[in-house]
């Protein structure tokens, strides 16, 4: 097996666990590639999203029942509610994405940021832990609601911050349980991680460039979608009796790992 087949399963482990665990997947995938180094044309921007519809199937094939009923009873007022609330809680993330895309493919992936967030996403963890009520479940999510949540989503354009656990924190301060916060995050990610990678994998698709190869990208999609699925049902096991604040430690402990390695170059 060719190095570039081993990098391509180390980085889908690590987008099939960090995608849902609140602990940034771009940011480790950033830290990941510039640590080793790993050439940019097969394992950059276009990879990262690539493999990103990986954990994209994971969620559709983990809820797969719950679509089939969305889809199947969307008539019905509580289904065309909740498809509504992941409607309208999309549309934020997609329009500042266009606003911002030029900055989250530059400056912000610096390693610099991503600490900087990593240890802001842990102190918020920290906060919201001791202050959210939660009273409701994702059948209550008003629209208001969706559009908060969809505000917070986009804040994970800038790396560390974690799409997951913006999402998850808004959802607990407008009083969701944490495990069904996770869940309303789960299936929000459906739409907006098919629409970049879809538009990423277009551009390989198209691309002249010789260093793009479909081939590692395939082992990288393929990775990241076994390992998201078990750790989408295990995470929901978990958030359902345990506080978020072991995600804010790691954090903490990754971000001082990545300013000790800056400082020491």
């Amino acid at each position: 097996m060719g190095i570039d087949y081993l990098y391509a399963i180390l980085l889908g482990i690590i987008q099939g666990l960090t995608e849902f665990l609140p602990i940034s997947s771009t940011g480790h995938l950033a830290i990941t590639e510039n640590l080793l180094g790993l050439d940019q044309e097969t394992f950059g921007l276009q990879f990262d999203a690539a493999i990103q519809l990986g954990t994209t199937v994971a969620v559709i094939w983990f809820f797969k029942k719950d679509l089939w009923d969305l889809i199947r009873n969307w008539r019905k007022p509580k289904e065309r509610k909740l498809l509504a609330a992941l409607v309208l809680a999309t549309l934020p993330a997609l329009a500042i994405g266009v606003m911002v895309e030029k900055y989250v493919e530059g400056p912000w992936r610096s390693l610099w940021v991503i600490a900087a967030m990593l240890i802001i996403g842990g102190i918020v963890f920290l906060v919201v832990e001791r202050v959210a009520k939660p009273r409701k479940s994702v059948a209550e999510t008003t629209w208001l609601d969706a559009l908060i949540i969809g505000f917070a989503q986009s804040l994970a354009l800038v790396p560390g911050v974690s799409r997951s656990g913006s999402t998850i924190v808004a959802g607990m301060l407008l009083g969701l349980k944490r495990a069904e916060a996770a869940r309303f995050t789960f299936l929000l990610s459906i739409p907006i991680i098919t629409l970049a990678g879809g538009k990423k994998l277009t551009e390989i698709a198209t691309s002249q460039t010789s260093g793009n190869r479909i081939d590692v990208t395939i082992v990288g999609l393929l990775t990241a979608m076994v390992v998201g699925y078990f750790t989408i049902k295990y995470l929901l096991k978990f958030l359902a009796h345990h506080k978020l604040d072991v995600f804010a430690y790691y954090r903490f402990a990754l971000a001082a790992v990545i300013i000790m390695i800056l400082l020491g170059r």
